[in-house]
């Protein structure tokens, strides 16, 4: 193998390696993006779930699983509780006869 034969060799394994690390480093970043995406999501359920705490056993699991979520996506931290807001009342309007 001559020194042309070599060379060309080395240049095709830099050009594969610099390939597969840059194919690397963007599934990392657009998997870090989608995580991102869905922090608004798991944020608002969770803070949901921690306001009002479900009693069923799937909504408890459902609830434990969108807290690891929140953890695992690095989404913003738990603060304190949320409170829901009151629920108004109905309005009731009488019809055409009374």
């Amino acid at each position: 193998m001559g020194f042309k034969a070599g060379w060309s060799m080395a240049m095709m394994f830099l050009f594969a390696a610099l390939v597969g690390a840059g194919s690397i480093l963007y599934a990392n970043h657009v998997a870090a993006d989608s995580e991102r995406k869905w922090c608004n999501v798991v944020t608002t359920m969770d803070d949901a779930y921690r306001a009002a705490p479900p009693v069923s056993p799937i909504g408890q699991k459902l609830a434990r699983d969108i807290g690891t979520l929140r953890s695992e996506f690095h989404c913003p931290p738990r603060g304190p509780v949320p409170t829901l807001p009151p629920t108004p009342a109905p309005t009731i309007t009488p019809g055409p006869g009374g």
